[in-house]
C-alpha cells in the first residue's frame, strides 16, 4: 500500500539533484531500481505521515496540509510532488501579479470567512484519520470485528483522558460510526498486502508481487521487502501493540 503510495506521489530524486532531472515514477514496474534507491532510508513511519497529510489535503483542500507536506519532505531532503508545487506556483504568481497587494493567507485560503480556524480543523482531521487507521490495523492484524477494535481504541483514549483529566470525545459508538461512514472510507478500501516489483524471469519483465501485511514473514520475504517502507508485524510487534490497551479491553482470545 505505502509502496504504491510513495511511487504515485513522489519524485525519484532528492533536493540536492537538479530539479530538471526529477521524474515521477508513475509505474514502479518500469523502473524499480530508482524507487529502491529513493525509498531505502524513508521507512514506514515517513510513508504513513506523508499519506496522512496528502489525504487531509485531498479531503477539503486545506492548505495547511500543503505546508506540512513541504516541511516533512524538506526535512528528508526530498523534492515535493508536482501537485504541491502547482498550488504554490498559482498562489505566488497571483500574489506577484497584484504587486503583493493581496493577502497571501487569503490567496492560500487559510483564513476563509465562515470556515473557522483551518489549522484546528486540520488537527481534528488528522486525529480522526489516525484513529481510523488504528481500528483498521487492529481489525486486520488480530482478525477483529469493527466493534471489538473500536472498544479497544476507546478504552485506550479513556485511559489517556483520565491521566490528562480531559473528557474523552471518542466513544465506541462514535468510532464505529466514523469507521463505517465517510471518515473511515479510505481505510476500509485499503488493501491488506503490499505490492512490490519483482522480476518475472519466465516472461522477462518486471511484475508485482503481493506480500501479506500483517502476517509474520519468512527470511526470504524479509529479504525481498528490505528496501521498502513496510512494517513487519511479528509476534513481538503485535505484543507491543496490545500493551498500549487496557487489559480489560483486549479480547480474551488475544490475551
Amino acid at each position: 500500500m505505502y509502496h504504491n503510495f510513495l511511487v504515485k506521489y513522489l519524485p525519484a530524486a532528492p533536493t540536492n539533484n537538479c530539479p530538471s532531472n526529477l521524474k515521477n515514477l508513475t509505474d514502479e514496474a518500469q523502473n524499480p531500481d530508482s524507487y529502491i534507491t529513493f525509498t531505502a532510508n524513508m521507512g514506514f513511519d515517513f510513508a504513513l505521515e506523508l499519506s496522512n497529510y496528502i489525504a487531509g489535503y485531498q479531503h477539503d483542500k486545506n492548505p495547511t496540509f500543503l505546508f506540512r507536506i513541504i516541511c516533512l519532505l524538506h526535512e528528508h531532503r526530498i523534492y515535493p510532488p508536482e501537485f504541491v508545487m502547482n498550488e504554490l506556483f498559482d498562489v505566488f504568481k497571483e500574489w506577484l501579479n497584484t504587486n503583493g497587494t493581496k493577502n497571501i493567507g487569503s490567496l492560500f485560503g487559510t483564513n476563509k470567512k465562515g470556515q473557522g480556524n483551518r489549522i484546528i480543523r486540520e488537527n481534528e482531521f488528522l486525529i480522526v484519520h489516525k484513529l481510523m487507521q488504528e481500528i483498521w490495523q487492529l481489525k486486520n492484524a488480530f482478525k477483529l470485528a469493527t466493534l471489538r477494535a473500536a472498544e479497544m481504541v476507546s478504552a485506550r483514549l479513556e485511559k489517556v483522558s483520565e491521566n490528562s483529566k480531559a473528557p474523552c470525545r471518542y466513544t465506541v459508538e462514535t468510532l464505529v460510526k466514523y469507521y463505517d461512514g465517510e471518515q473511515g472510507a479510505s481505510w476500509r478500501q485499503q488493501k491488506t498486502f503490499f505490492e512490490i516489483p519483482c522480476f518475472d524471469k519466465q516472461n522477462n519483465r518486471f511484475a508485482s508481487k503481493e506480500i501479506p501485511m500483517f502476517e509474520e514473514w519468512t527470511s526470504e520475504t524479509r529479504a525481498e521487502v528490505s528496501h521498502y517502507p513496510v512494517e513487519e508485524w511479528t509476534t513481538e510487534v503485535k505484543s507491543k501493540v496490545l500493551s498500549q490497551y487496557p487489559k480489560y479491553s483486549i479480547p480474551y482470545e488475544l490475551k
